[in-house]
Parts: structure tokens; sequence; C-alpha cells
């Protein structure tokens, strides 16, 4: 459900026995939390838009070091926070 693996909810409930209630609520509780809870989607290009957002926010005031190790921790490319994930969030805030 959460980096690095990405499970999908129902995918993790089959494997784990946890009911995909269960697991949907803990996800929208780590969202309102304002950490980032891909979607079922296993590749972070197909994240929304919010937790696209949410891993901008977390890493705007990283070095080069720490946003290399937080990338590893959430199974991303730098280049994909840098790069594509700005540029979503950018492609948004134009929308509002």
């Amino acid at each position: 459900m959460i980096p690095p693996e990405n499970m999908s909810i129902p995918k993790l409930s089959k494997e784990t026995g946890i009911t995909v209630t269960t697991l949907y609520n803990w996800r929208k509780e780590l969202r309102a939390s304002g950490k980032a809870a891909p979607c079922e989607e296993d590749r972070p290009d197909s994240w929304s838009s919010r937790d696209k957002f949410l891993i901008v926010h977390e890493t705007y005031t990283m070095n080069e070091e720490e946003l290399a190790r937080y990338c590893r921790e959430k199974g991303l490319f730098v280049e994909q926070v840098i790069s594509t994930m700005c540029q979503d969030i950018c492609r948004v805030s134009l929308r509002w």
C-alpha cells in the first residue's frame, strides 16, 4: 500500500487477511495526517496528484543526499520527484 512495495489494497488484503475496508481506512488516515499514500497502481507516475503533491511537500527542503535517501525508501527516482512530479503539480495549480 505504501512505498517501496506500493501493493494494491485488494492484493495486500488477500496476502495479509486484513479486510479491504480496514486497509482503505488506514490509507485515508495516512493521507489525512499529510503522508503520501499511493493509489492502486504500483508505478509512481500513476499516483494521484494529491500524493505527488505530498511527496513534493515532504521533499522540498531536502538536500541532495536526503532526497536520494527518501527516494530509495519510497521506491522513487530523484528525477521523478524533481521533474515529473513537479510538472504535474504545476499543471494542477494552473487549473486552480
